[in-house]
């Protein structure tokens, strides 16, 4: 729920090149782009986690959201 040129920052735990690839896939059907994934360490439990920054580029295709169960059965990516 962005609109064109906004950003949302994800916060994630672990954070792999796969999904770093799907992202990309469904981002690029649903008119956006992975802008920058930058880790860091929490300060107490020095465990790392990724801040991901989506951009919104274009505007969503009419076709999403998509109905009750579809994503299920098919996913973007």
């Amino acid at each position: 729920l962005l609109k064109i040129g906004g950003a949302a920052i994800l916060y994630r735990g672990q954070w792999t090149l796969e999904e770093t690839t799907a992202l990309t896939r469904a981002l690029d059907q649903l008119g956006g782009t992975i802008e920058q994934i930058d880790p860091f360490t929490t300060p107490l439990s020095r465990s790392v986690r990724h801040s991901v920054v989506i951009r919104k580029l274009t505007a969503t295709p009419t076709r999403f959201p998509r109905g009750i169960g579809i994503p299920q059965r098919r996913p973007l990516a």
